[in-house]
Order: C-alpha cells, then structure tokens, then sequence
C-alpha cells in the first residue's frame, strides 16, 4: 500500500490534470443554445430574398428560424423555399424553421403610424395575424409556431391574440411580455451580431457575447436582416458562425426550444 502522502500527491495531480483539461474551455458560454432569428424575409420570381445566406446555413449544417413577411411572398415561393424547407442536419431534423414576421410589417409610411401590432386594436392586429398565418399555409404548406413582431413592438391586444391560437408557443422580444398564458414563452436572450440594422459584424459580435456569456447560459437569440447583406457582411455572419461551431454551441429552433420546458 502507498503512503498517504503518495496518495495524496497523485491525487493532486490528477486534479490539476483534469483542471488544465476543462480551462482552455472556460470561456464557452455553457450549454447555452443559439436561436438565429433572421427577419424580413420573403421571395421573388422562384428565388427567396436571402440565398446566400440560407445557402450558408445549409453548406454548415445550422439551424436557423427564418421570419417570412407574408405579403412579400410572391406566387413562386414554394419553389423558392422548397429545398430551404426540406434540408436537414446529420440527425435528419430540419434545418429551418419559418416564423411569422407580420402580415404587411407596416408601419414605416407614414413614419407616425403604429407598429403592425402595437397601438392597433384587436381587429386589426386579429385580422393581420390570421391573414399572415393562412398565407404561409397556402404558399409554403407550413403551420407556424412562433411570431416575431415587426420593430419587436407589442402590446397587451397582441399577447390576448396569440393566446387564442393554440398552434403558438414562442414569441420572439415581445415589448409587453406574455403573462396568465404558460403554454407562449418570450425568447428575450438577446445576444447582438448586427451594429445596426442589416450592418452584421464578427467583432461587434464577440463583444456582445463576452457581455452576455455568463448571464444566458440557457440560450441565446441572435436577431439578423440577411436580405440586406451584401458578400461582406455575409463573410462576417460566417466568421461568426463558425467561432459558434468552434464553441460547440448547439443550434436550435424556437420551437422545439419551447416544447422542452
């Protein structure tokens, strides 16, 4: 038998052995789940708005949750979005999933007009929700699950709309947070990658992540506007990409996220 101190000492060593091991890893945002919230999508004469950067996605196996706009979709879109909708990962799960971005996304002209579902009324926001949500079905044969609004701007008429509709189980940055309803969770995890709208950037990025990398370690929500990246800003949403993939982050979708509390 060993002397205690024997013991002891190879003890020791075996703990600085496995510290050394797990340290160069200490930086990794731990188990955190990354959700791609790419926004204003929509498709154009058997081409979506953003295939450059959907076409990345699929080349790297990601999972992205893809926010169509309804009316931007022209007759062509189930061909545009076909192969998009039917890729999968090395597991055979989708790689995309489409979430409702708002019927029209209106709110831009006039400048003082309210938010697609902020300020409107029940009717209208009613109306917008169910026309956005029927013309998905039609055009790319898909029910949604989760809603992102236009602007992120919410308010307590919406949270009572989506509560009516059973299909709904996520919402994305929603300005009034869904309350009395458990079956909608608000994914507010927010990790930026864009500066500014449409101006995504890796080191802008990274900062963002650093800030953030202790605080959400559950997941994390990266909003983009990818029909408005042109092939510099698609090389900087790679980098970042790719620095995910070397953390070993996992990729998911809202909805699947939402059906595992």
């Amino acid at each position: 038998m060993l002397p205690n101190f024997s013991i002891m000492s190879m003890l020791k060593k075996t703990l600085i052995s496995i510290l050394l091991l797990w340290l160069p890893g200490r930086n990794v945002m731990a188990q955190a789940k990354v959700i791609l919230k790419l926004d204003d999508l929509g498709s154009k004469n058997n081409m979506t708005t953003a295939n450059p950067v959907l076409d990345a996605l699929v080349a790297r196996k990601v999972k992205a949750a893809i926010g169509v706009i309804a009316s931007r979709l022209d007759s062509t879109a189930g061909v545009a979005y076909d192969k998009y909708l039917s890729a999968t990962d090395k597991k055979g799960e989708k790689l995309f999933e489409v979430w409702h971005h708002g019927y029209d996304h209106s709110n831009v002209n006039p400048p003082d007009k309210n938010p697609e579902f902020k300020g409107t009324g029940y009717d209208f926001q009613l109306d917008h929700f169910k026309r956005g949500d029927q013309r998905i079905k039609q055009l790319l044969g898909v029910q949604m699950h989760t809603f992102g609004a236009p602007f992120n701007a919410t308010d307590a008429v919406f949270n009572q709309v989506i509560g009516d509709d059973v299909n709904y189980t996520a919402v994305f940055f929603a300005s009034v947070k869904p309350s009395g309803n458990k079956r909608v969770i608000n994914l507010d995890n927010r990790v930026n990658m864009e500066s500014a709208t449409g101006v995504v950037n890796f080191a802008y990025f990274l900062t963002e992540y650093e800030k953030y990398k202790t605080v959400y370690t559950d997941y994390i929500v990266m909003q983009g506007h990818p029909n408005q990246w042109d092939t510099a800003k698609l090389a900087e949403f790679n980098k970042i990409l790719d620095f995910l993939i070397a953390q070993k982050h996992e990729f998911v979708l809202p909805y699947a996220y939402s059906n595992r509390r």
